[in-house]
């Protein structure tokens, strides 16, 4: 099912509190809270505080915009970003893949993937 939601960093100048309130008035259902401005990772308590609010407000948090850069970033950095989801109770990372601008295709769009081998440490392992 479809779902009304907003990414926060829509919203990037407002605090945390205003934008649950604005999506809760617009009857929005869940937000994707970014790591750029408004849950950091690295700060799982903020994360937990953020996460109370959001359902406190009926809302839910539909993903953890993570920023994270498949093939362009440590993968030793992603268990805090895990940890900021989690916190957040969120099944849901979202990233980016590789160091290109979405403005700028980084291949044919027929070609395979080159950041498919490094996404293998952030995934987690095929069901059973």
């Amino acid at each position: 099912m479809i779902r009304p939601g907003l990414v926060s960093i829509t919203f990037r100048s407002l605090s945390p509190k205003h934008i649950i309130d604005l999506a809760a008035e617009a009857g929005i259902e869940g937000i994707e809270w970014g790591s750029d401005v408004h849950v950091p990772h690295g700060n799982p308590a903020l994360a937990k505080e953020l996460a109370k609010m959001t359902k406190d407000a009926g809302l839910c948090t539909a993903a953890y915009g993570s920023y994270y850069r498949v093939g362009g970033e440590p993968v030793d950095m992603f268990p805090r970003i895990v940890e900021a989801a989690v916190a957040l109770e969120t099944k849901i990372i979202r990233v980016w893949a590789g160091g290109v601008g979405s403005h700028k295709p980084m291949m044919p769009p027929d070609s395979a993937s080159p950041m498919m081998p490094s996404t293998s440490p952030i995934s987690p392992p095929p069901p059973v």
